[in-house]
């Protein structure tokens, strides 16, 4: 061989491994702060029920992909409770959309991250979901800061959008607890939503502030919204469907059907 095929032989190896692909960096684990990292004490209904969504989850997984995942606690678990959401839930959403209800009465923002790093959101990479969460931690810790909620939240969403980045997030605003706008924990509820309210970029997540949509111009929680001023009515759950839809629909377009 001469030199000069030589040289060239050469230089076309080392154009090669200068532009040769630098191998995948591993997505980053998502912070999940001290106080959220272990498990809540769990009864065994309450791991039962985790089981079942576990398995619905999988059924979910081997079929087409979800338009809405909701995510949450009790208030989002009865959006499917007979003589609450039900009725809503299937005028707005079952049969117009691939649908899974996540919700879990009783949750805190540790139930729900524990849920989604133990099989509640393997193999599925939903179009939207919606995430509610916080009250619990609020009711069960008068001492709980609401920027220390808030990063349980965050939490929350940054595990979702490590495991589904293409995931849209409609964050709702923690709704009131309590007859009256002087209950303690009110202001600690507006608290923590002006902070989670931030979260929302306006591409992957969006905030929907529904909180007083359900109050009369005192601060009173509407009567006839709430049966116990925390859960919701059937009417109450209408006031969270139709303040959702505009937005479900810009970010879905016409229901696929399920």
């Amino acid at each position: 061989m001469s030199r000069k095929l030589l040289g060239i032989g050469l230089l076309v190896i080392a154009c090669t491994v200068v532009t040769a692909a630098p191998p995948a960096t591993p997505a980053p684990t998502p912070y999940i702060p001290p106080y959220e990292a272990f498990p809540p004490p769990l009864d065994k209904d309450w791991f039962s029920n985790h089981n079942h969504l576990v398995g619905l989850v999988n059924q979910a997984s081997s079929k087409p992909q979800l338009d809405i995942y909701f995510l949450g606690d009790s208030i989002t678990e009865f959006w499917t409770a007979k003589g609450l959401g039900e009725p809503v839930w299937d005028a707005e959403y079952s049969g117009k959309y691939r649908v899974l209800n996540n919700g879990v009465r009783g949750d805190t923002t540790q139930n729900i991250l524990w849920r989604i790093t133990h099989g509640e959101f393997d193999k599925i990479h939903p179009k939207v979901i919606v995430l509610l969460a916080g009250i619990n931690n609020l009711g069960l810790d008068p001492s709980l800061k609401p920027a220390d909620l808030a990063k349980g939240i965050q939490a929350i969403i940054a595990y979702l959008h490590a495991k589904s980045p293409e995931s849209k997030i409609i964050l709702v605003s923690i709704l009131p607890s309590g007859e009256h706008s002087t209950d303690a924990v009110r202001k600690r509820i507006q608290d923590t939503n002006a902070i989670i309210a931030k979260f929302a970029d306006g591409k992957t997540v969006y905030f929907l502030d529904i909180y007083n949509s359900f109050l009369d111009a005192h601060g009173t929680f509407i009567p006839a919204l709430t049966p116990d001023y925390t859960h919701l009515t059937t009417e109450g759950y209408k006031v969270w469907a139709d303040a959702m839809r505009e937005l479900l629909q810009k970010l879905l377009g016409e229901p696929t059907g399920n």
